[in-house]
């Protein structure tokens, strides 16, 4: 229910206020709630965690960056923006504390329950002007929003929360801005757009150097706990 119906709702509504690659600016912030997230959780909130998250969004912020002006409603689209990220990391936190305490079943099983309660959150606030519409939807359209509904939002989320639970909690928030680049090459190999390369150059460079600053303090642990209590200089 909040991880994808809250985020759904509060993302798709930040549209009305501002343009489609300002709203995919905001969220590269995205890394940032899920470390906060989980610190909250555990009450405990490694430095090297939150610089790590940090760099991650500074990187994948540069990589869509296309100029900033504002407009009408620009601060409500912001917040909405944020709203939906924080959803977003919150869902994929709550995923992995509570998958093994409360569902003993298979990961499809389990997740069955993640989707009835988006269909609960975005059902009653999307079916109304679905009826309202539905007659003008061309077969093209509908195409897409099968690919949106069964591959990008199910198959794709799946196999997200199945990783989510298989990486630590920092690199799994480093994780949410790698498909920044990624996104930007497709879209240069398969659909000839023309990114900023320098932009992209640069984020890639800070995306991946927070994954070197991600393991630094569970190294330190290791070798503090390899040599007695003491780490060797």
């Amino acid at each position: 229910a909040v991880q994808f119906g809250g985020m759904y709702l509060c993302y798709i509504a930040a549209f009305h206020y501002l343009p489609s690659h300002q709203v995919a600016l905001f969220t590269a912030t995205t890394p940032i709630y899920v470390v906060l997230v989980n610190g909250l959780m555990k009450k405990k909130l490694p430095p090297l965690h939150l610089a790590a998250a940090v760099l991650a969004a500074i990187g994948g912020a540069g990589i869509l960056w296309k100029g900033y002006s504002a407009g009408n409603g620009e601060l409500t689209g912001i917040v909405l923006v944020q709203l939906s990220n924080l959803c977003f990391a919150a869902g994929q936190i709550a995923y992995i504390s509570l998958k093994d305490s409360w569902f003993g079943g298979s990961e499809a099983s389990c997740f069955a329950y993640a989707y009835a309660g988006a269909l609960l959150v975005t059902l009653p606030a999307g079916l109304p002007s679905g009826l309202a519409c539905w007659q003008e939807i061309s077969a093209m359209q509908w195409w897409l929003l099968a690919y949106l509904g069964v591959i990008a939002s199910g198959v794709c989320f799946f196999l997200w929360n199945y990783g989510a639970r298989r990486v630590t909690p920092v690199k799994l928030a480093i994780m949410n801005n790698l498909k920044i680049p990624l996104a930007a090459l497709i879209s240069l190999l398969l659909f000839r757009e023309q990114p900023n390369m320098f932009l992209l150059a640069l984020g890639c460079l800070l995306i991946l150097s927070s994954f070197l600053i991600a393991p630094i303090p569970l190294k330190k642990a290791a070798q503090k706990q390899a040599s007695g209590g003491r780490i060797p200089e």
